[in-house]
């Protein structure tokens, strides 16, 4: 189950997924550690799939 904290930190990684845990915790105003283990859980249960970057296709040449 997703609590408010949870859902908070989804949508944050959601924009910017190279937020340190520092931001994040900051964010949600939690100590780095049990904001850490919530990620931790979060991935472990699947919520958080992979942690990607979206590149610009037209700056590649690709488009």
């Amino acid at each position: 189950m997703l609590d408010k904290i949870d859902r908070k930190l989804l949508a944050m990684l959601q924009k910017d997924c190279t937020l340190s845990l520092q931001a994040l915790a900051d964010e949600v105003n939690l100590t780095s550690t049990p904001c850490w283990k919530r990620l931790k859980r979060l991935e472990d249960e699947g919520f958080i799939r992979h942690r990607v970057a979206l590149l610009d296709a037209e700056k590649l040449g690709l488009a």
